[in-house]
């Protein structure tokens, strides 16, 4: 393995690591957010999925949030961000679009420098996001 690899892989378990961490230290609140976006992602797709999304887009999104699988909901929607700002309804979208993205920076290993102060701001953010995501 090179030398930058092998940095690489130090940083990604560290990250991994820290990740952990904080979700196990942040688990309620966590947990609490998590229900939230896939509950408000459910009004989401109930509300203006069926206006906005193609049946097939619409199948999977419904599949994703009914099985709990956020990153497969999160993946759908955002590959469909022209429909919804055609539809001029984007604002919710974006809204439950910038949630979902917060929360999976608050508690994902994506970023090498990210610090346990900067995931609390990710999760504040996730949480006002949602606040933005009513119907």
């Amino acid at each position: 393995m090179t030398f930058w690899r092998s940095i690489m892989s130090q940083s990604t378990h560290q990250q991994i690591d820290q990740a952990q961490n904080f979700v196990y230290a942040h688990q309620g609140e966590v947990t609490q957010i998590e229900q939230k976006i896939l509950s408000s992602g459910k009004e989401l797709l109930s509300n203006l999925g069926k206006k906005v999304l193609a049946p097939t887009d619409l199948e999977k999104a419904y599949s994703a949030q009914a099985k709990g699988d956020m990153q497969r909901l999160f993946s759908v929607l955002r590959q469909n961000a022209s429909a919804f700002v055609n539809a001029k309804v984007s604002k919710l979208y974006w809204s439950w679009i910038d949630a979902a993205g917060a929360f999976f920076d608050a508690t994902g290993a994506h970023w090498r420098y990210m610090t346990q102060e900067r995931r609390a701001w990710f999760l504040a953010d996730a949480k006002e996001a949602l606040s933005d995501v009513r119907f």
